[in-house]
Parts: structure tokens; sequence; C-alpha cells
């Protein structure tokens, strides 16, 4: 069984560009996650943009994404520290995951980008397996 991994994306006024990087995370060839998006109180789309791209596919839904929409901007660490720490229903527990992926908004990963990272610090990588 693969080792679950968490992705966490901060996003604040990311309107013309979090489709790209949510559709990047969906396409990839490593599927054990779960994708959290946290945003900063944006004052465009990006929520409606989020939300619309979650209604119109099957790769996120109710058991591997969440979005929390602040109605404060708390910072980029206090957005990852409201999921870590207090996001309710979906505080982390330690176990949950083996990784912990923060990825800004306005990237796009390679299909198999997610599966490459994981790879390198899979058993042998770090010499002590």
């Amino acid at each position: 069984m693969e080792d679950r991994s968490l992705i966490i994306i901060i996003t604040y006024n990311s309107g013309s560009f979090i489709e790209d990087c949510l559709r990047s995370v969906t396409g990839q060839t490593y599927k054990n996650w779960q994708l959290i998006v946290v945003d900063n109180d944006s004052s465009d789309d990006t929520v409606r943009i989020i939300r619309d791209l979650r209604n119109q596919t099957t790769a996120l839904n109710g058991d591997n994404f969440r979005l929390i929409h602040l109605k404060k901007n708390i910072g980029f660490a206090g957005a990852i520290n409201h999921v870590i720490f207090k996001s309710g229903r979906t505080a982390i527990q330690k176990d949950d995951f083996k990784y912990l992926i923060l990825l800004n908004p306005d990237i796009s990963l390679f299909p198999d980008a997610l599966e490459n990272l994981i790879a390198a610090f899979g058993p042998g990588a770090d010499g002590a397996r």
C-alpha cells in the first residue's frame, strides 16, 4: 500500500491560474493523496472557480478534497497552521499522512511529478532503510 500524502494549496486572488493547478493535481499518476485548498478571503472569483471545477469532475470528491474559505486573510503560514491544527473535522492526525506537500496555486505539475517526489523519499532514498 502506498503511503498517503496531504497536499495543501493556499490561495489568495488566484482565479487566473488555480484551475490549471488543480487539474494538474487531479491528473497525477500518483493518486494516494488528500487535497485541502485554503482560500485566504479572495476578492476575485477564485472560490467560484474551485467550486465549479469540483462540481464538474469526479476526481475531486468528499474523500480526497476539501475547500476551506476563510473570512479573513491570515497569511500563508497562518493558513497552513489552520489546516494542521484547527480545521475541525479534517484536523490532521500525525499518522494519517506520511508526506505533506505544499503547492503554490500558480504551479502546474507534470503528470508524474508527485510519483517522482514520493519515490525520492521511498525505501533506500535516505540510505537508512
